[in-house]
């Protein structure tokens, strides 16, 4: 089965998680990485949620808690060392930031193989990171939003130039591919009044980023840095503060403006939210890596991309993988986000971010009476007050 394009179609090469024994989690933790529990203790294996991995916590004791990821059949083992350098190059870059390491094999490697019946499955053993994830429908405060945005930057810069074969990938996720999915996966929408909104929406959000496409820069991307995936500690008010960044697992090479609005689809479901709930996380990642004109401009039809990408996409998974209890919890978020990306046309919404970032149109005055340059950084980027892992409460 294969795309309009030739490509395969993201029907066939979007496959379930692997379903693996806890056994057989606990036998490879010890055997493949060497990890045992201390003195007069146990390794304890518990399974983890995952839509497309077989995540396990394991708890070594007094040595630590760590994930052991066995990642999706259709992973090769490039994409997952990418992965695991990834997220050490942002370490390394932003140390005040907390994501996952990859604790070697037995073998010095960052990537062992099991064999599993008929399969061969691919695992990584990881740091476990400390924190609660924002996600759910609570409220999120603006400053949250704002850390969010600041993230987001700060991993783009962060992967600026970084580069490897297994970032090169063609990924359901990656945003380039969104005509292509929502084409595959559309016939998984079962409710016909549903399925016209979605298309309606995506083929008018596809034609404003077709305008632009071939002047949004391009790098190496988190490209799931969502509230998910970005874990909080509670700070002395009682707040959640977020102090990492986990699940690297879709780092790939596409549009940089993609990390910002993947991590502000994400703030759409949360109780509260409208279009205006985005701006703090936007000003924020504006501040330190200044968005140029072509990225204003495909900012918002990327967020209505991403949220009908994820509603067909929980369409198709509840279709093919219907015992999956983290997609099914999903769901209705996913709904959510379409329905509040979409409550404005876009182009209110984009004149909005330009009023919210004191940016004119393209080729018109700029906030200081000077012009903007068509693709040039708009605004004057002042301050405005990695593999993964999972973690508490993931």
């Amino acid at each position: 089965m294969t795309s309009s394009d030739g490509a395969r179609s993201f029907a066939v090469a979007i496959t379930p998680a692997p379903v693996v024994p806890v056994a057989l989690a606990m036998r490879v933790a010890a055997e493949e990485f060497g990890l045992t529990a201390g003195p007069g203790q146990s390794l304890e294996v518990t399974a983890l949620g995952s839509q497309q991995d077989a995540n396990f916590l394991v708890d070594a004791g007094s040595r630590g808690r760590f994930v052991l990821k066995f990642a999706n059949p259709s992973a090769r083992v490039d994409e997952l060392e990418a992965q695991s350098l990834a997220a050490a190059r942002f370490v390394s870059r932003t140390p005040d930031v907390a994501a996952p390491r990859t604790r070697p094999t037995e073998n010095g490697g960052l990537v062992s193989s099991v064999q599993l019946a008929d399969q061969t499955l691919h695992v990584r053993l990881l740091s476990f990171l400390h924190g609660t994830p924002l996600s759910g429908s609570r409220y999120l405060r603006p400053a949250a939003a704002e850390a969010l945005g600041s993230f987001a930057a700060r991993s783009v810069l962060a992967l600026d130039g970084f580069e490897h074969p297994g970032t090169e990938r063609d990924l359901e996720w990656d945003l380039r591919n969104a005509q292509r999915l929502v084409t595959d996966l559309m016939p998984f929408v079962d409710d016909s009044e549903l399925a016209a909104r979605l298309q309606a929406a995506f083929d008018e959000a596809w034609a404003a980023i077709g305008a632009v496409r071939d002047d949004l820069p391009r790098q190496v991307i988190h490209g799931d840095l969502t509230d998910d995936n970005v874990v909080a500690l509670t700070n002395p008010a009682g707040q959640p503060e977020p102090v990492g960044i986990i699940d690297f697992g879709d780092v790939m090479h596409s549009w940089a403006v993609g990390e910002i609005a993947v991590t502000c689809s994400s703030l759409l479901h949360h109780r509260s939210a409208t279009p205006v709930s985005v701006l703090p996380a936007v000003r924020a990642f504006h501040a330190r890596r200044p968005l140029s004109d072509a990225e204003v401009d495909a900012f918002w039809p990327l967020v209505v991309a991403r949220a009908t990408m994820l509603v067909v996409s929980a369409r198709h998974a509840a279709a093919t993988d219907p015992d999956n209890s983290y997609t099914r919890a999903n769901f209705a978020h996913e709904h959510r986000i379409f329905d509040v990306a979409t409550s404005l046309p876009l182009p209110v919404l984009t004149a909005h971010l330009r009023g919210a970032l004191a940016v004119a149109a393209a080729g018109g005055p700029g906030a200081d009476g000077g012009a903007v340059g068509g693709g040039g950084a708009v605004g004057d980027g002042g301050a405005v007050a990695d593999g993964g892992a999972v973690a508490d409460g993931g």
